[in-house]
């Protein structure tokens, strides 16, 4: 697949408007109480760790971006979720991290 300016302008937008209802969410739940699990892979306390609002957040920019998905035939690759591998199996992809410094956010930084 070969994407265009105006292809890459469309992504682009969608990506923005993703991004922004993500942080009206993010933006709900700081300071604020929340759920804290342990992912069992990762290294350190930052790759380990994942709010509720992580899960939220990124279901929310998944489903803001299926029409992309579908539309594009992309591939995902998300923090959050097994890996599906399909980010090698299509000429590009969506790479999805809810909220990058998970753990800032839990201190409230």
């Amino acid at each position: 697949m070969n994407l265009k300016g105006d292809d890459l302008d469309y992504l682009c937008k969608a990506a923005i408007e993703s991004a922004r209802k993500a942080g009206d969410l993010i933006s709900r739940f700081t300071n604020k109480k929340m759920v804290v699990h342990n992912k069992p892979s990762g290294t350190s306390l930052a790759s380990q760790v994942v709010t509720e609002v992580d899960l939220l957040c990124q279901e929310l920019i998944i489903e803001s971006l299926r029409s992309t998905i579908e539309k594009y035939d992309l591939g995902l690759l998300t923090e959050e979720s097994l890996d599906d591998k399909s980010r090698f199996e299509k000429d590009f992809f969506w790479c999805i991290d809810p909220i990058d410094g998970t753990l800032a956010f839990i201190k409230g930084k």
